[in-house]
C-alpha cells in the first residue's frame, strides 16, 4: 500500500538543498533587513510628539532578546542531541558487524565464508549510508545482504536447532540490521521539525527588528558596528545549528573511525 509522504518532508528536502553558505547569507540578509525595518519604523515614530522613549522600549527589547537566547539554546540542544544519536548509531553499527563477523567462525567453512563476505558488503554499504546521495543505493545493497544473510543463518539454525553457537550468530545478524534500521530512521526522520525552524527564524527576525526600532527611536545615526555584530552572530548560530542537523553535509561530519577500523580488520595490512 502506498503511504502518503508527510507534508513536512518536501519542505525539509527543499531546506536541505540550500548550501550552508547560502543559508548563512540569507539569514544575514533577514537579520539586516529586520534591523533596517525596525530603524525605519523607530525614526518615523520619533517624529511624533508623544512617541515612546528608548527606555520604554528597552524592557520589551530585553524580553524579546531573552526569548531569542532561549530558543537558540533550545534548538541548538535539539540539533546536538540528534547529531549524537546519529553518531552513536554508527558506532553501534560497527560493533554489531564486528560481533557477527567474529561469531561467523562458529559456522562451517562454506557458510562462514559466505556470511563474512556478506557482512563485509554490509559494512561497505554502511559507509555509503553516511552520504545522502548514495543512501538509497546503499539501502538496496543492505536489503540484498540482509536477505542472503538470513538465508545462511536460517539454514544453519535449522540444521542444528539445539546449537547455542548458531543461535548466537542469528542474534548477531539481527543486531546488525537493527542498527542499520536505526541509523536510517534517525538520518531521515530525526531532524529538527520545520515548525520549530519557523518559530526560531521568526523570533530571530523579531529580535533584530526590535533592536533596530529602539535604535531608531533614540538616535538619528545607525549603530552600524552593533548591527553588524548582531547580524553576523545570529547568522552564525543558524549556520551551526543547520550543520549539526544535516546528516553528513557541510563541515561537521560524523566520525568514520569505527567503520574504517572495521574495514581494516576485514583486510589486515601486510607487515
Amino acid at each position: 500500500m502506498h503511504r502518503a509522504m508527510p507534508a513536512s518532508m518536501p519542505l525539509q528536502a527543499l531546506f536541505d538543498e540550500l548550501p550552508l553558505w547560502l543559508l548563512f547569507l540569507l539569514t544575514l540578509a533577514l537579520v539586516a533587513f529586520s534591523i533596517e525595518v525596525g530603524v525605519h519604523v523607530g525614526r518615523r515614530e520619533r517624529r511624533h510628539a508623544a512617541h515612546e522613549g528608548p527606555s520604554q522600549v528597552g524592557l520589551a527589547t530585553t524580553s524579546v532578546l531573552g526569548l531569542v537566547a532561549f530558543i537558540v539554546g533550545f534548538v541548538l540542544g535539539l540539533a546536538e542531541a540528534r547529531y549524537e544519536s546519529r553518531r552513536e548509531a554508527k558506532f553501534s553499527e560497527a560493533d554489531a558487524i564486528a560481533r557477527a563477523f567474529a561469531r561467523a567462525s562458529f559456522l562451517p567453512d562454506s557458510s562462514r565464508t559466505a556470511a563474512r563476505r556478506l557482512l563485509q558488503r554490509a559494512a561497505t554499504a554502511g559507509l555509503d549510508l553516511e552520504v545522502p546521495r548514495t543512501m538509497d543505493s546503499a539501502m538496496v545493497v543492505l536489503g540484498a545482504a540482509r536477505d542472503s544473510l538470513w538465508t545462511v543463518a536460517s539454514a544453519e539454525a535449522n540444521a542444528q536447532p539445539e546449537s547455542d553457537t548458531r543461535a548466537m550468530f542469528v542474534e548477531s545478524v539481527s543486531d546488525v540490521f537493527d542498527a542499520f534500521r536505526r541509523e536510517i530512521f534517525i538520518a531521515r526522520y530525526g531532524r529538527i521539525p520545520p515548525t520549530i525552524w519557523f518559530v526560531f527564524l521568526a523570533l530571530t527576525a523579531l529580535g533584530a527588528g526590535i533592536v533596530g526600532y529602539q535604535s531608531g527611536l533614540g538616535s538619528a545615526r545607525r549603530p552600524m558596528s552593533a548591527m553588524a555584530v548582531l547580524a553576523v552572530s545570529l547568522a552564525t548560530v543558524v549556520y551551526v545549528i543547520t550543520d549539526l542537523d544535516r546528516p553528513n553535509r557541510g563541515t561537521l561530519h560524523m566520525s568514520r573511525e569505527a567503520m574504517v577500523a572495521l574495514h581494516e580488520t576485514f583486510t589486515p595490512r601486510e607487515r
